[in-house]
């Protein structure tokens, strides 16, 4: 019988739990209705709603309830000024956020939140949020007032992107989202998901790199086209850790990027790849490349890595990496006694003459300074020396003006640029008035092409004009910024050589940087962006960029990636001693190091490939390297393509879209498709041609006439 009884009160209240309806309470209730319009993925309710009697003023509750966007009530107002506060609490029990759009009230009452309460996102899956509102009576009324607050819940998409340096975003459900692309390329390449369904044309609105979804109904995904600097954007880490001066961890395969310190809030932050890395390799036109960081405008700048073997895979060392050797500077008939000839362009030529001292017996005098009358020179604050051996120490402090006389007076003066302790002093012969920072001036222009400049013009003449247009006019560092030794200054205290900005980068301390100091010294095709002294858009990488890589005076390995088993030149001068100049380069050993600018040594050019740079496949291995798709016209339509390819190849490949027929040897001009002969301008058939976007293309029917 007691068992009986005890499942007859279990029923009733299982009754009472489902029982549909409001509950009115005067100061306090929790929900009654449990089972209305419950959701799995959108399930946010009203879950309590509190009188606070403390905070209320001039009012009397007499009716309260609630379900799940709505609250009812009914108040007694003393007078004009009365209000009552409630609060509210909202549980979002749903698996996707929720945002609060706004509520709407019901006259004879006047609601609002007390602390802004709007544009609030409850998180799911048990998210809460309270409200606190005010209920004003708009005119007094010795009756009762209804009132009625609906709150108006919004479910909150996420808006997601792939390759593309983009932040995720929120948006909410039935608002337009606006979004910008920071791109290089048509937006038309771009997939638009929303609620996995791919928007149609229709439904986006393009407008240059802005794209518009109106109405959001659901996640929002931009499946952006896989580029070059997306991959390298991909899994980057910051590089606040990374030791220059240390090898460590250099040898183990590391496929990520790192961000450069500094960068990682500009608009295209730079990154880089260090070390043993196995999946940058790229095939670009006919030629191999290795990507090795970002610029700071987007491009992907790489080094020449030799020509694909023949089942396309890009595994070269050794010689095969290079175009060839060469001398950084020949200087032929002055061998390479100037500072001129760390330069990749360089002016007038200034010779170091050598003096030796052993046997001085006069007593000649040298100055901190001169001045020149029109007609000589005449030395300012000047101190006497009859001991070279003794005294060179003294003299390298700051007198580095002398005539070689005991007058102090001479229409030619020479400047030492080297104080040697085996009674020899290295000068340079200034003339015509002028001085030190005037011969500095003069050497350091942009005349003269050096002997690797000329060598790598005529490869890139030879093999790569026809690329020029994906290339970026990027930024290639000859840094001749005198920082230490005799050239730095007159006021000087040194005895050793001058050092050029990259050795106080590399060398001591190890500290590499991306800047330019000086628009002199940044090479490029365009005045705007540097000195405007190039031809073509390529150079060399720097000692900077080498440090970086993994091949630094310190940190460095053989298997960091550039290390190939060859002497190869970098761009940044090192120094200038005693009569000689000196380039970094990468040793053989794997190690960033100086070299004599006359001496032969590997030439790899380096080029930087525009943002937003396609790729149509390859996972950047040494037998599967990335491949580059780039796009062409005809007719008003455009066709993809890999540089490099020739007209038969396209027309064989995927890329062309249509059927090819021939008649007889292509060679012979016999190759036809369904549209016809396929021409250039001047009627010359183009099958063994390589595509060069630099010609116009027209198709022509098989009789030749029209396009």
């Amino acid at each position: 019988m007691k068992i009986r009884n005890i499942l007859m009160v279990i029923i009733l209240l299982m009754v009472l739990s489902i029982t549909v309806g409001f509950s009115a309470f005067v100061s306090e209730m929790s929900i009654s209705n449990i089972v209305a319009d419950v959701r799995i993925v959108e399930d946010v309710r009203i879950t309590n709603v509190e009188f606070l009697s403390s905070e209320s003023v001039g009012v009397n509750p007499v009716d309260l309830s609630y379900d799940k966007d709505s609250v009812l009530g009914r108040l007694s107002f003393d007078s004009i000024s009365s209000a009552a506060v409630y609060k509210i609490t909202v549980t979002n029990f749903g698996n996707a956020d929720v945002y609060f759009k706004g509520m709407n009230n019901i006259s004879p009452v006047r609601v609002e939140f007390v602390d802004g309460g709007a544009d609030v996102t409850i998180s799911s899956l048990g998210g809460t949020y309270e409200f606190t509102i005010t209920v004003f009576q708009i005119e007094h009324s010795d009756y009762e007032s209804d009132f009625k607050v609906d709150f108006d819940f919004k479910r909150l998409f996420n808006v997601s992107y792939e390759n593309v340096d983009k932040s995720n975003e929120s948006v909410v459900e039935g608002e337009n989202y606006y979004t910008y692309l920071n791109v290089n390329y048509d937006l038309s390449e771009v997939k638009i998901f929303m609620g996995g369904r791919e928007l149609t044309a229709d439904e986006v609105l393009y407008d240059g790199n802005s794209i518009t979804i109106y109405n959001v109904s659901g996640d929002v995904v931009f499946k952006c086209p896989e580029t070059l600097n997306s991959i390298m954007q991909m899994n980057s880490v910051l590089d606040t850790n990374v030791s220059f001066a240390s090898s460590s961890g250099l040898d183990t395969v590391n496929n990520v990027t790192y961000t450069r310190n500094g960068t990682q809030n500009d608009t295209y932050p730079v990154y880089y790849y260090r070390g043993n890395v196995t999946a940058n390799n790229v095939i670009f036109g006919d030629y191999c490349w290795k990507m090795v960081r970002t610029t700071e405008t987007g491009g992907v700048k790489m080094i020449y890595n030799g020509v694909p073997a023949e089942d396309g895979s890009c595994d070269n060392t050794g010689t095969a990496s290079q175009i060839g050797t060469s001398s950084f500077n020949d200087a032929v008939s002055n061998g390479y006694a100037s500072p001129v000839y760390v330069g990749y362009m360089y002016g007038t030529v200034y010779t170091v003459t050598k003096k030796t001292l052993t046997d001085q017996t006069d007593t000649y005098l040298y100055g901190n300074d001169v001045n020149w009358d029109g007609t000589s020179y005449t030395l300012a604050d000047t101190t006497p020396s009859s001991s070279w051996a003794t005294d060179y120490k003294t003299l390298a402090t700051k007198y580095h003006y002398t005539c070689f006389n005991t007058t102090g007076t001479c229409t030619e003066v020479y400047y030492i640029n080297y104080f040697s302790s085996s009674s020899s002093a290295y000068y340079l012969t200034l003339k015509d008035g002028k001085d030190i920072e005037d011969v500095k001036e003069e050497m350091f222009v942009n005349t003269t092409d050096s002997k690797i400049k000329t060598v790598i013009d005529s490869w890139y003449a030879s093999n790569m004009t026809g690329y020029t247009n994906m290339l970026e006019d990027t930024v290639w560092c000859n840094d001749r910024t005198i920082t230490s030794g005799p050239l730095y200054s007159k006021d000087a205290n040194s005895t050793g050589s001058s050092y050029f900005g990259a050795y106080s980068r590399n060398i001591y301390p190890i500290a590499p940087s991306l800047t330019c100091p000086e628009k002199l010294d940044s090479f490029t095709v365009s005045s705007s962006k540097g000195n405007g002294s190039l031809i073509y858009p390529v150079g060399l990488l720097t000692a900077d960029e080498y440090t970086l890589a993994g091949s630094g005076n310190k940190g460095y390995s053989t298997t960091s990636y550039l290390h190939t088993g060859q002497y190869q030149w970098s761009l940044s001068p090192h120094a200038f001693r005693s009569d000689y100049a000196q380039e970094f380069y990468l040793s053989s050993s794997g190690t960033l190091d100086n070299y004599f600018v006359i001496n032969a040594s590997g030439v790899r050019p380096s080029v930087s490939l525009k943002l937003g740079t396609l790729i149509s496949g390859g996972d950047g291995s040494v037998s599967s390297p990335y491949r580059i798709k780039a796009t062409f016209t005809i007719n008003g339509s455009k066709y993809y393509y890999e540089p490099g390819m020739t007209w038969y190849e396209w027309l064989m490949s995927d890329y062309a879209g249509f059927s090819v027929t021939f008649m007889g040897d292509e060679k012979d001009s016999q190759m036809m498709n369904d549209v016809g002969h396929l021409r250039d301008d001047h009627g010359f058939v183009l099958s063994s041609y390589k595509i060069d976007s630099s010609l116009n293309y027209r198709f022509y029917d098989s009789g030749g006439s029209g396009d």
